[in-house]
């Protein structure tokens, strides 16, 4: 498989384990009338399962797997793939958050941006414009961590140390008061180590973007509601803000 769509289905992978970990807890999250909760129903004891054995595998093969891609090294194209149905057994019972929310808007107005990735293996024909999805969530992927991890800063440090396997990033040295800075040094090293871009300006976003990336983001409710603290449009606005930008 081309380098950049392992880079992209990779950091999908990570977000759907890193977002489930660190959702609200189902305890959290009101009981229905009906007493029935939904299939994605906040981080929950089943889902850390899968979340944690899927971050350990990323930490270890994600970065091979881009680098000897187009099935140069069978043991990393195979572990991912593992970690990916790791991932989505894990998610499918606490759902996905901020990450996935900001997504949509990425997404949808990269129809006036048309940007490309620049790597090959995507769809050439009519030369369409496309943001693939692990890009579109990897991109505020960092900024939305940084800030929920005061939250719970232990599980975001977990996830820091897993993704951070020889400690290159001193994640394994952090305190609880620096879990967001080490999740996010541990996001963006891996996101610069397979290729992936350098924020949405790199995308042809700008701050001029702010209100139409926010109303498109608002709407999805779903998401923005498992995330563990209550998230707003300033919330949101901020995010974007400081994705902009990420090294």
């Amino acid at each position: 498989m081309p380098s950049g769509v392992t880079a992209a289905s990779g950091f999908d992978v990570l977000s759907h384990s890193v977002e489930s970990f660190t959702a609200r807890p189902y305890s959290q999250r009101a009981l229905p009338l009906d007493f029935i909760r939904p299939t994605a129903q906040g981080a929950n004891p089943y889902a850390d399962i899968g979340c944690l054995a899927a971050l350990e595998i990323i930490g270890k093969y994600w970065k091979r797997a881009v680098l000897g891609s187009d099935g140069e090294d069978s043991e990393a194209n195979d572990q991912m793939l593992f970690a990916s149905t790791l991932a989505g057994a894990a998610f499918n019972t606490s759902g996905c958050q901020l990450p996935h929310g900001l997504s949509y808007p990425i997404s949808s107005m990269n129809k006036h941006k048309h940007w490309r990735p620049s790597t090959p293996g995507w769809p050439t024909e009519g030369n369409k414009p496309i943001v693939p999805h692990g890009f579109s969530v990897g991109l505020p992927a960092a900024a939305c961590y940084e800030l929920t991890a005061p939250t719970n800063p232990q599980r975001h440090l977990q996830v820091a140390k897993l993704l951070d396997p020889s400690n290159e990033l001193n994640t394994h040295d952090a305190t609880p008061d620096q879990a967001g800075a080490a999740l996010r040094a541990a996001v963006l090293s891996l996101m610069q180590a397979t290729g992936m871009p350098n924020g949405l300006n790199e995308l042809g976003f700008d701050t001029s973007d702010l209100d139409a990336l926010v109303d498109g983001a608002m709407p999805q409710r779903r998401l923005l509601d498992n995330a563990p603290l209550d998230v707003d449009r300033d919330i949101v606005r901020g995010i974007f803000e400081r994705s902009m930008r990420l090294w």
